[in-house]
């Protein structure tokens, strides 16, 4: 009798401390901006929820794992490189699908320096090759604009394709 007693003040006391109600997360994230440079990497956040969310952006380069979850998780921002000159921007968004509530933050990414890079930085041309022959090719990457300005008086024997 006195064992029953025992294990009814147990259960009692087990059931009552179930009862206590969890506290509430509140939803979020820990940044409002991250900064990276031109080469891209990797960067986490932590998502804070007690339901379930999803994560979601329109930029192509940015892309988010998990791109959702239930409860609060670290995830992995993976930023492609760019070859770009100028900075570029994006945003993603962190949803809560248990409520309206939702965290958006901006990624900056810095671009490259300004690059004009020929294949090739010395050609040698044989003076003494059939005319037909004496020509060279040079392909050259840029992450801006550029005109070719050939010199003066080379416009006779000079010419290029763009």
């Amino acid at each position: 009798m006195k064992m029953n007693r025992i294990i009814f003040a147990a259960a009692a006391v087990a059931l009552a401390a179930s009862c206590v109600p969890t506290p509430e997360i509140e939803f979020g994230i820990d940044t409002d901006k991250i900064e990276i440079g031109p080469a891209g990497g990797q960067k986490k956040i932590n998502v804070s929820s007690s339901g379930d969310w999803v994560a979601m952006t329109e930029s192509p380069w940015i892309t988010v794992s998990p791109a959702n979850g239930n409860g609060s998780q670290e995830c992995t921002l993976m930023i492609d490189s760019t070859l770009v000159f100028g900075e570029r921007k994006g945003v993603v968004r962190i949803q809560s699908l248990d409520s309206d509530d939702k965290k958006d933050f901006e990624i900056v990414q810095d671009g490259f320096a300004y690059q004009i890079v020929p294949n090739k930085s010395q050609v040698n041309v044989d003076d003494f090759a059939a005319y037909e022959s004496r020509f060279f090719e040079v392909k050259v990457k840029s992450n801006v604009d550029f005109d070719v300005v050939l010199p003066e008086g080379a416009e006779s024997w000079l010419s290029y394709k763009k």
